[in-house]
């Protein structure tokens, strides 16, 4: 039996029902004690809802990095699937460094205008996968862009591993301007 939560429920909510119904499940002929259920259901919390609670932190960003040559794959297969949401690439430097050269296809968002805990924006959510780079990886702006995405709910966000540093060393296509 899986337990998820329904439409608009809220998680106290969907404990509660866990709490009714694992008893049901475990009572019908499977004997667990008071201590092994507790258990259980802490592993249920961490298993059934994952991101309900918990806070982004920079082990998130590391596990969610993509390397130049998938960004090139994923822009081939925006372009031969002649869709334009497989791919939204986000440039949270400055304006004046997005307009010298940024990666083509790229918008100019700056982490100030996504702010914590807003509604998802359709604009963005319509994407298959969000690539945020800056100048490297480390650039806090977009480390933390990726951290505020991902807190928000939206689902597919990256960090571009090496950032433009690492696209226009392997050659990749530049566009400048906004």
């Amino acid at each position: 039996m899986i337990l998820r939560p329904k439409n608009g429920m809220s998680i106290n909510g969907f404990a509660r029902t866990i709490l009714h119904e694992i008893p049901q499940v475990f009572l019908r002929g499977i004997a667990i004690s008071a201590l092994s259920a507790a258990v259980c259901l802490g592993l249920l919390s961490v298993l059934v809802v994952p991101g309900c609670g918990t806070t982004i932190n920079d082990k998130d960003v590391d596990k969610n990095q993509v390397s130049v040559g998938e960004v090139r794959r994923l822009l081939a297969e925006q372009t031969k699937r002649r869709r334009d949401d497989v791919i939204l690439l986000i440039d949270t430097r400055p304006a004046t460094e997005f307009a010298a050269g940024h990666i083509p296809g790229a918008r100019n968002i700056s982490l100030a205008s996504v702010r914590p805990k807003a509604a998802l924006d359709p604009s963005l959510k319509r994407y298959e996968n969000l690539v945020v780079y800056a100048n490297d990886p480390s650039s806090a702006s977009a480390r933390a862009m990726v951290k505020r995405l991902m807190s928000n709910g939206y689902d597919g966000v990256v960090l571009l591993a090496g950032g433009m540093y690492q696209w226009r060393t392997t050659g990749g296509e530049v566009a400048e301007g906004r």
